[in-house]
């Protein structure tokens, strides 16, 4: 069974385009872009996802391009502040990381929680 994590970071891989190719054993994973592999062939590249609750490089390079407008800021010296901005619709949160703070943003984003 999934983690909590592992949901929200397939929920927020397949908003931002990845699709996914269940396999006898795993999940193969494809970026925007990228045709499926023959379900024999295997490209190590395409297996994983990115993960997005505690890499900023991957939030950047795959989410942020995604939304309108974001704001990213430190709060009480050790807490994180994201908030984003798409379709005239605003997702915001607090965490612990820069990366899990912009996960959860965009998570609300997606579910219509506008704060």
């Amino acid at each position: 069974m999934e983690t909590k994590e592992t949901d929200l970071n397939c929920k927020l891989a397949e908003w931002a385009g990845w699709t996914c190719e269940n396999g006898e054993f795993h999940r193969r994973w494809y970026p925007p872009g990228v045709k499926h592999l023959i379900i024999n062939q295997y490209y190590e590249n395409y297996r994983y996802l990115p993960d997005f609750l505690q890499s900023l490089d991957a939030c950047l390079k795959w989410l942020i391009p995604k939304v309108d407008t974001y704001g990213l800021c430190t709060v009480h010296g050790n807490k994180h502040l994201a908030t984003v901005i798409k379709d005239a619709k605003m997702g915001s949160a607090v965490a612990e990381s820069a990366p899990l703070a912009l996960c959860l943003a965009v998570e609300k984003l997606i579910n219509g929680v506008t704060i």
